[in-house]
């Protein structure tokens, strides 16, 4: 198994040759997009682009109109609301479909380069290693060996989740989330949206474990901050997280005997 910076140094290795592969397509459109896009970007900002849209589309299954949606913007320096209302204009429909093809070609081609580096398989990241759990759970025979064998499922820091591990704990526990699963997680911890964490994930987990009959309990009351710290971090998310905001209160009802306590969130 690969740790995380052999995986992004293969993924950077596999880039670039993707990128110089088609730097020296025979196709005239291949190559002269890729000339444009490289001038655009610069070679290693386009690689960094190849190696981050290579991630999304494995952890979330990123389609090729959003992927075309991101650049566009950046490419024809449009807002994203200048693009909303342009949907009808033929030339930006045309440059859509164009840099959506050529981006997932390219993402392709360095997918064939990322396994052929990684031994043709020999080798997994994290990543590859849940794509295979989730193929393993899919399969009817196999699926309900594992969902048999598991009678609780409990899931941390759920706020972290991205779709395809969200995938794996649906499959896992077939729905069954009154009875079958427990998560944890708190909206103001969210920060893995660089890796595809989705922190409406668990929003719609939350919404699902009550609708199913499940209990939703809300820890607000903090034993290790001091109440200046509180009282800011109040202040800031309740501006930031609107409805999923929940006031934390201070309790140092154990401050003075010296006790070091746990908190969960």
């Amino acid at each position: 198994v690969m740790d995380e910076l052999d995986s992004y140094k293969r993924a950077r290795l596999a880039s670039r040759g993707a990128v110089e592969e088609f730097l020296e397509s025979e196709d005239e459109v291949e190559r002269s997009m890729t000339q444009l896009l490289t001038e655009r970007f610069g070679l290693g900002k386009l690689v960094s682009e190849l190696v981050a849209l290579h991630e999304k589309v494995r952890v979330t299954g990123d389609t090729a109109d959003s992927v075309a949606f991101r650049f566009i913007t950046r490419d024809y320096g449009l807002s994203t609301e200048e693009i909303a209302r342009c949907r009808d204009d033929e030339s930006l429909k045309m440059s859509n479909s164009i840099v959506a093809s050529h981006f997932l070609n390219m993402c392709k081609n360095m997918e064939r380069r990322y396994y052929k580096l990684g031994g043709n398989g020999s080798q997994l990241d994290f990543v590859e290693l849940e794509l295979a759990a989730r193929r393993v759970l899919l399969n009817p025979v196999y699926g309900d060996i594992y969902r048999r064998r598991y009678k609780f499922v409990m899931v941390d820091e759920y706020q972290d989740v991205n779709e395809l591990q969200d995938d794996i704990i649906r499959l896992l526990t077939q729905d069954r989330f009154a009875s079958k699963l427990f998560v944890v997680g708190d909206p103001k911890q969210s920060i893995y949206r660089f890796r595809g964490g989705n922190l409406e994930l668990f929003r719609r987990m939350s919404r699902e474990v009550k609708k199913a009959g499940g209990l939703r309990e809300e820890l607000t009351l903090n034993f290790r901050s001091r109440p200046e710290l509180i009282r800011f971090t109040n202040e800031v998310f309740s501006h930031v997280l609107g409805d999923d905001f929940r006031d934390a209160r201070w309790n140092d009802s154990d401050s003075e005997k010296g006790r070091t306590r746990a908190e969960m969130a």
